[in-house]
């Protein structure tokens, strides 16, 4: 029978009056309300993020414990500058804007119900781009339904109902996608292959060189 299709998921988000009168309490401490009445957005200093402003990104993730079934680097890198669904992107490479991209770099980023562990060579509209700034403005962009990507895992979903839900994909169980070739329908793409089971894979955070606890983890986002 035909796979029944699923609903996007939406963003954690709120309703507020947005005209920076009340700009602390919109933006929190790390963030200023900028724009017009009907357009005010909060503008986050260096190194936050967050529809208010209220998340630091992991520096880099490490992989814990890895099992026959996961290929992928040991290592990820915040991604400066790139950010999708008020979420980080992280790298299998430490890039600056001199490096160029290559189709074998692994990519992380959360998809607006998923964290999705892929590759450049998967994301035919990197194709053409070739440096850290590029990338960057592509997953300004990324729409985790309507972009053209495959994934090879996705982790479990996260349910946007708290400020202190999943800002980082540590400390989440993950699993084989259904599908990772191009032709995959929309519906399935970020549908986990249950009869593989979970990969018995761990990511954890590094803040400043120092590993947090998923407890810190979560605290620090806040």
């Amino acid at each position: 029978s035909e796979p029944q299709k699923s609903a996007p998921c939406l963003s954690y988000h709120f309703l507020a009056c947005q005209d920076c009168k009340n700009s602390s309490e919109i933006c929190g401490e790390f963030g200023r309300c900028s724009g017009s009445r009907r357009n005010a957005t909060c503008a986050c200093d260096p190194g936050h993020y967050g529809l208010r402003c209220e998340y630091q990104p992991c520096q880099h993730l490490e992989v814990d414990k890895l099992d026959e079934s996961f290929h992928f680097p040991s290592t990820y890198y915040w991604l400066e500058g790139a950010e999708v669904y008020n979420r980080p992107v992280y790298t299998s490479a430490s890039l600056d804007d001199n490096q160029t991209l290559s189709n074998g770099t692994e990519i992380i980023l959360f998809t607006g119900v998923r964290w999705i562990l892929s590759s450049v060579y998967l994301f035919p509209g990197l194709k053409h781009i070739k440096n850290v700034s590029g990338l960057a403005q592509y997953f300004s962009n990324f729409n985790g339904y309507v972009t053209d990507y495959s994934v090879m895992y996705v982790s479990e979903p996260v349910y946007m109902t708290r400020l202190d839900d999943e800002a980082s994909p540590s400390d989440l169980q993950w699993l084989h996608s259904f599908d990772a070739s191009s032709d995959t329908a929309l519906d399935l793409r970020l549908q986990p292959d249950l009869e593989h089971g979970s990969i018995e894979t761990e990511f954890s955070c590094y803040k400043d060189d120092r590993l947090l606890l998923p407890s810190e983890d979560k605290q620090a986002d806040k």
